[in-house]
């Protein structure tokens, strides 16, 4: 997958590759045009791992930094993260 050949996602990416390494990925945007993502090969969340694109990024050991519409502040195994609302 390269710049005039973008994946749909980054999870297309993992499940075709599945030693595909983290890094940045050609991804196709809305408009039908490639832009270069970061994906998380590596991340799991609640059994689903790998291919998740990120969009943001926080340091949220900084206590200044707040999370984004939408989400919420939760504190799981001492660590300050953001949430889904629920």
């Amino acid at each position: 997958m390269n710049e005039s050949n973008p994946a749909i996602s980054c999870a297309e990416i993992f499940k075709k590759k599945l030693s595909a390494p983290s890094g940045y990925y050609w991804l196709q945007s809305d408009n039908g045009s490639a832009v270069r993502m970061f994906c998380d090969m590596t991340l799991t969340c609640k059994g689903v791992g790998g291919g998740w694109m990120q969009v943001a990024k926080l340091d949220m050991t900084n206590s200044s930094h707040q999370c984004p519409l939408g989400t919420k502040i939760m504190n799981i195994e001492s660590k300050r993260l953001c949430g889904m609302n629920s």
